[in-house]
């Protein structure tokens, strides 16, 4: 709210359920956040483990913390919620800046060498895939590839490195006036 503004909901339910797979979807109002239990490596107690960065397998995982599935949800009540695409190719705008959002608050929180190791791996998926198709392919890039982990490096990586980058040149107060 302090770096976008008001909801344009006047509640906001969140919904945290346990999943097969970690992730989530928001609607305008609603956050609905998957999330499953894994055991610490030597712990018998079962808890909400978080892999080293070094082993993430998935191109939208920025650090594998339910953390950031909330914020990139919560991100989509003022971008996917409210705003959303005109068509398919208008994708990577929702998710891109719902994707940059979670690196916008990961820029101020982290330190500076911790947040370019992030961006350094955020980068190697987009260069490993960078021939699957420009942001604007959108959702035909999960259907070329029958991947998808293409389809996440460009429209989530990709998209929310543009949004970084103009940032980077407009500078921030600007970029969020704009």
């Amino acid at each position: 709210i302090q770096r976008f503004g008001p909801l344009d909901s006047p509640w906001l339910n969140i919904l945290l359920r346990r999943g097969a797979d970690e992730g989530g979807v928001s609607f305008n109002g609603t956050v609905v956040i998957n999330f499953f239990e894994r055991r610490r490596e030597g712990s018998s107690v079962a808890s909400r483990g978080l892999k080293p960065e070094k082993n993430i397998l998935s191109p939208i995982l920025i650090r594998d913390r339910l953390e950031d599935y909330i914020l990139h949800e919560l991100a989509h009540q003022w971008w996917g919620g409210v705003i959303s695409w005109k068509s398919y190719q208008d994708n990577w705008i929702t998710e891109g800046l719902s994707h940059f959002s979670v690196l916008y608050f990961l820029k101020k929180k982290l330190p500076e060498k911790q947040f370019h190791r992030i961006i350094k791996r955020l980068k190697n998926w987009v260069y490993r895939f960078s021939d699957s198709g420009p942001i604007i392919y959108g959702t035909r890039i999960r259907a070329l590839e029958k991947l998808v982990e293409p389809y996440q490096s460009v429209i989530y990586n990709k998209s929310a490195l543009l949004f970084l980058m103009a940032m980077d040149w407009l500078g921030e107060q600007e970029f969020n006036r704009r």
